[in-house]
């Protein structure tokens, strides 16, 4: 801006000198005239560029101030979202553990024996009451198969989100879990008969997450044979691995 006052400071001085001379020498000279033209221009086209400048100015400011107002509105959507899903791991929490309270109410009635209620009678002194034997009674004791969960692989080490349990076999289930009779631990198995394709394709993340291998991973394997199984527990929304399975290739 400075620069530009100078010069168009300097182009007036010049000509107001030459008019003064031309006043007294020459009526009109054709030199001097392309010279008023050329600085005149040049005072036009830094008047010019001037403004183009400063509405690229706004224009920067002005995008910047949109894109800043979409990320803003792209983070509360995705907190809105966040916040959303932990409540809904938190219904299902709360959800899970009133059925396995039902669960024990159920059982406790179960074993909770009906006391035979006894009616007093009045016999007179003459007769003798007579007890009649009851015959014996075959009690049959009905015995709970346990409960088994499916699960497909751990979203992370050591890991199953309990979002991701079916209560049947699906296409995708790779481990079942025999739960004991607390539901809140249980034995972790590899299903025999599942779909090892994807497995032995990516053990890094079907099988490592879960699995500890007695011999060496081979891409030439057919089938994996369970050495031994593994144990989780129930923590908060996760099934926590506490004892990998012990698997072989074959």
């Amino acid at each position: 801006m400075t620069s530009f006052e100078t010069l168009k400071t300097n182009s007036y001085y010049l000509l107001v000198q030459d008019l003064d001379i031309n006043e007294v020498s020459e009526p009109f000279n054709f030199t001097n005239f392309i010279i008023y033209f050329v600085l005149g221009l040049s005072v036009l086209i830094n008047i010019v560029l001037l403004f183009i400048k400063k509405n690229n100015r706004r224009h920067k400011s002005t995008s910047s101030g949109s894109k800043r107002d979409h990320d803003a509105w792209y983070n509360t959507l995705e907190r809105n979202n966040n916040q959303l899903k932990n409540e809904n791991r938190n219904l299902k929490s709360k959800i899970f553990e009133l059925e396995k309270k039902l669960a024990v109410k159920k059982e406790e009635r179960k074993d909770f024996p009906v006391e035979n209620r006894i009616q007093p009678t009045i016999s007179s002194p003459v007769i003798e009451q007579q007890f009649v034997d009851e015959k014996p009674r075959t009690v049959e004791f009905e015995v709970m198969k346990p409960t088994v969960i499916y699960l497909p692989s751990p979203f992370e080490d050591n890991r199953f989100s309990t979002e991701d349990v079916s209560n049947e076999q699906m296409p995708t289930s790779l481990y079942q879990i025999i739960l004991d009779a607390s539901n809140t631990t249980g034995k972790l198995l590899i299903i025999e008969n599942a779909d090892f394709t994807r497995a032995l394709n990516s053990p890094d993340h079907y099988l490592e997450k879960a699995c500890i291998y007695e011999n060496a991973f081979s891409p030439n394997a057919n089938g994996i044979n369970i050495v031994e199984p593994g144990k989780v527990k129930l923590e908060n929304q996760d099934w926590l691995i506490i004892q990998k399975i012990k698997i072989k290739f074959i």
